[in-house]
């Protein structure tokens, strides 16, 4: 499950399985069911029993590995899958063009698209964070506090291009944004140091990745498939 997006059959026979256990179903009878699934697999502080439903426990484990690959540039495992399968777009990562794909890969690809919502950036060198619709700056990407129409392919410009002698290219911001989006850049030091920026997972207070919050989010997050 951790490292393989499972059939659905599969999927729904683990849940079957659980189901009979809890409420003491078997082969030679079935027994009511006092209390529905999606409220046993619910957290035990929301009056559930914290179970865990197969679905979207595995689509979780999909997000894990989808995270690993933007929160982990420079490991070898992911410098491999990214130039392999994806490729960089103005909106973002993008799969390329499927072949042959393995079921993990599948699983991954099913679940890729809710990255970008799920990531804030620390800014480094600011060379791999996209200016205008990463989240570095706020909880929504600068492109939501457009002014004016900005051209298509300014979508591809990162952090570090919107630097001009050591400092925020300010006449060409104030182009394109309100003065109070270009006030709150200002306040934001100036990317100049070295290495990669540091993905940042959004739900959790320490920035890092967490299971157990995308379980719980999977009403906005998993749900969204």
């Amino acid at each position: 499950m951790q490292t393989t997006f499972l059939p659905t059959n599969v999927r729904e026979y683990i849940d079957k399985q659980i189901r009979a256990f809890i409420w003491g179903s078997s082969e030679g009878g079935r027994k009511i069911h006092l209390i529905d699934w999606e409220t046993i697999c619910n957290p035990k502080e929301e009056g559930g029993l914290g179970l865990r439903n197969a679905t979207r426990m595995n689509e979780a484990f999909m997000l894990k590995i989808a995270w690993r690959l933007m929160a982990e540039p420079e490991s070898l495992w992911a410098s491999i899958v990214r130039a392999k399968y994806l490729r960089r777009m103005e909106g973002g990562w993008q799969p390329r063009t499927p072949g042959r794909l393995s079921n993990l890969w599948r699983g991954v690809l099913r679940i890729l698209h809710l990255i970008p919502d799920a990531i804030m950036w620390n800014i480094k060198s600011g060379r791999s964070t996209r200016f205008w619709t990463d989240r570095w700056l706020q909880d929504d990407p600068v492109l939501a506090d457009l002014a004016a129409n900005l051209p298509q392919e300014a979508l591809s410009l990162t952090v570090a291009d919107m630097v001009l002698n050591g400092d925020w290219n300010i006449s060409y911001l104030r182009a394109f944004l309100q003065d109070d989006s270009v006030s709150t850049i200002q306040l934001h030091p100036v990317p100049h140091e070295e290495g990669e920026d540091v993905a940042v997972w959004r739900y959790t207070p320490d920035g890092c990745f967490s299971l157990k919050t995308v379980y719980t989010l999977t009403d906005s997050l998993l749900l969204s498939l």
